[in-house]
């Protein structure tokens, strides 16, 4: 879907959310996508692989924590922008995004709550 909508011809920029269990199924997405999203907005209400307490539960990922959980997927990510919610400043998974943005010109914001509604659409109509 987001490589439909990236090749649009009216697509200017493509900016991904996911909230809830489809916060980490958007960060992976954006891993994906080589450049075809712009910002990514995602809660991740404290989310994390080594919390997972059965093989069955839908989020597992084989290997996940053997690759960094969290914030070694998200090394991946490609986006410019990137605003995650629900993840702790000082936690590994937040010091792992952190390497990620900065090999790249891009912003990181972490917080350690959620984005309220109002929060994503803000950031959503912010232009660059």
């Amino acid at each position: 879907l987001l490589a439909v909508v990236a090749s649009l011809e009216n697509a200017k920029r493509v900016h991904l959310v996911g909230t809830g269990d489809a916060g980490i199924w958007a960060l992976l997405a954006s891993t994906l996508t080589e450049n075809a999203v712009d910002k990514l907005i995602v809660n991740l209400d404290g989310f994390s692989f080594a919390e997972l307490k059965t093989t069955s539960d839908p989020n597992f990922i084989p290997g996940a924590l053997r690759y960094g959980d969290v914030g070694g997927l998200g090394l991946l990510a490609s986006p410019q922008t990137i605003h995650v919610g629900g993840l702790k400043p000082d936690s590994q998974n937040a010091e792992k995004l952190k390497l990620s943005a900065a090999g790249r010109a891009g912003q990181l914001q972490i917080m350690p709550q959620n984005f309220s509604r109002k929060e994503i659409v803000d950031q959503i109509l912010k232009v660059k």
